[in-house]
């Protein structure tokens, strides 16, 4: 049984079309239909009932309980692949935002530089949320991410806290109290981080615990381009301070008086591997224990 059969398979059943598996796959229509033939051939039983008056696809009972395993299996199979190829490869992959990149990145070369690892590892930088998936199927061995709490629900995946810093509002306007509650800010403007950074997540929910919906005129991941917008007064934002240089001074910083407010919390996340390698476990190591 091929893997690419299944593919296709999962694929038409949730688009109901051979053209759209076609399409997606950059293969032949024909080349789906074969694989769908292969597949009831193997299982001996038909997979999909086609209506040729509408032009349209279902799955039978047999089908549909293909569908759920197959996508299991192939699953498994990418993670596996991901596995083997992190194996056999001779550099480490470690995640690394780039707000948590800018305090950390120096630190942390000089460690691995110190213990001869540093061409060994090689970074990616992203969002926190995007790096936590990415260690969870097996792209990547490890990463520091930020989040207000630790990560759960993720298979092979184990996690440390390293450090916290709070989250505040930084301003153009030196006039801003230094203090303010959350639901004082529903009439403000907002540039933002964007979604692959857990910056959001947090203001969204502060928004919905508060009652408030601040206005959020612009997102993005580029954290100068952020801090110069709002130079510019092209409004606030909210913002970790460990994203807050010494060449950001002149930018105010407004302090949240909210009970419970969140922190952003840094986590060393990493795959769970039964026989880790000693780099591996010497790279984790020198994670575990930054400050």
């Amino acid at each position: 049984m091929n893997i690419n059969d299944l593919s296709y398979f999962i694929d038409l059943a949730e688009t109901h079309s051979f053209t759209a598996v076609a399409k997606h796959f950059d293969i032949s229509q024909p080349s789906v239909t074969y694989a769908i033939k292969r597949l009831e051939e193997h299982f001996e039983t038909q997979l999909i009932n086609r209506d040729q008056s509408h032009k349209t696809i279902s799955l039978t009972p047999a089908g549909s309980t293909l569908y759920l395993a197959a996508q299991k299996i192939v699953a498994e199979y990418h993670f596996a692949q991901s596995e083997i190829k992190l194996q056999t490869q001779q550099k480490l992959t470690l995640g690394l935002p780039p707000i948590i990149a800018t305090y950390y990145a120096p630190k942390l070369s000089h460690l691995l530089l110190e213990h001869n690892l540093l061409e060994h590892v090689q970074t990616i930088e992203n969002g926190s949320i995007d790096l936590i998936n990415k260690v969870s199927l097996g792209q990547l061995d490890m990463a520091l991410i930020g989040a207000p709490t630790p990560p759960t629900g993720l298979e092979n995946v184990q996690c440390r806290q390293i450090s916290a810093y709070p989250f505040v509002i930084i301003t153009a306007d030196q006039t801003t109290p230094d203090q303010l509650s959350f639901k004082e800010l529903d009439q403000q403007k907002f540039i933002l981080l964007n979604e692959s950074f857990v910056h959001n997540s947090v203001f969204t929910q502060l928004s919905e615990n508060s009652g408030v919906h601040p206005s959020i005129s612009y997102q993005t991941s580029n954290l100068t381009l952020l801090k110069d917008l709002v130079r510019q007064h092209g409004g606030m934002s909210f913002i970790t301070t460990l994203a807050l240089t010494d060449a950001d001074q002149d930018l105010k910083q407004i302090k949240l008086t909210d009970v419970d407010l969140p922190t952003f919390n840094i986590y060393a996340v990493s795959r769970i591997q039964e026989h880790a390698d000693a780099m591996t476990r010497e790279l984790e190591g020198l994670i575990n224990h930054l400050d």
